[in-house]
């Protein structure tokens, strides 16, 4: 079973990717309508709108197929900016970034094996279709030499930054979910250390009751049937009558015992629950 601490972990980090891809994505629809290239801007509008119900979804609380979701989303993304602007631009670069995006965002699926493979192959073929399928120059825009240089550049440094950014990003991540984790074992241990105190406490209760309790309870119920005997004189019962009294006073300090261990035992049973 997955950490709950992990789990919101995952959570954030999803939305974190979700709105840098967002931002992203949003520029480059915008400089893309700049220079013209109104295709490749509706594929980023496209990707935008889809990202944007995605980091939606996660503020929502909903989490099941987020990641496989998003995973999709940038594989046809990037697909269809390699395919509208050719490979002369090098969007495909972009599928670099993605394989460490989704070793970051799948890292602690442990119980979802089949979709971190299935996600790695599905981001495999795009790539492959992206390099064997698509042609050097766009046939669906038109894009100059000039253009192309400029966005093969700009691709290349994009890319590369946010390889630098995922990789900060899953530094950090890291080293906080080692902290959070240790801080949660050091609870734990603590918490079983008063187990164990409580476990000698109750061992301590059992013993009293089995032995300490039972003699001044055998001698009151010993000395009561004494009385029964008619036959006994005055100067007798009133011998009994004091060792009962003795037996009575005994059985009231065994159990006042008892009583006050098992208010330390709650006591420490209210503490370990704040």
């Amino acid at each position: 079973m997955d950490h709950p601490v992990i789990l919101k972990g995952i959570s954030q980090r999803t939305l974190l990717l979700s709105m840098i891809a967002l931002l992203v994505i949003s520029v480059y629809a915008f400089f893309d309508w700049i220079k013209g290239l109104y295709l490749s801007s509706l594929c980023s509008v496209f990707g935008a709108l889809v990202m944007l119900i995605i980091a939606s979804s996660v503020l929502a609380g909903y989490k099941r197929y987020i990641n496989i979701a998003a995973i999709i989303l940038f594989n046809i993304l990037f697909i269809g900016y390699t395919f509208l602007e050719g490979l002369s631009t090098g969007a495909y670069l972009y599928f670099f970034p993605l394989f460490l995006v989704m070793t970051f965002m799948l890292i602690d699926a442990n119980d979802k094996k089949n979709e971190i493979l299935y996600s790695f192959i599905f981001t495999i073929l795009s790539f492959c279709i992206c390099i064997f399928l698509a042609k050097p120059n766009s046939k669906f825009q038109y894009i100059s030499v000039d253009l192309a240089k400029n966005a093969f550049i700009v691709n290349s440094v994009t890319a590369i930054l946010l390889c630098a950014v995922f990789a900060y990003i899953a530094v950090v991540y890291d080293t906080k979910m080692k902290h959070v984790l240790v801080a949660q074992r050091n609870k734990t241990n603590a918490h079983a250390d008063k187990v164990k105190q409580q476990n000698i406490q109750l061992k301590e209760i059992t013993f009293i009751t089995a032995h300490s309790v039972r003699a001044p309870l055998s001698n009151i119920l010993g000395l009561v049937h004494l009385l029964q005997n008619k036959e006994l004189s005055e100067e007798e019962k009133l011998k009994i009558i004091g060792f009962l009294q003795e037996a009575s006073q005994s059985l009231d300090l065994v159990l006042r015992d008892v009583i006050e261990k098992s208010k330390q035992i709650e006591e420490t049973l209210i503490t370990s629950e704040n």
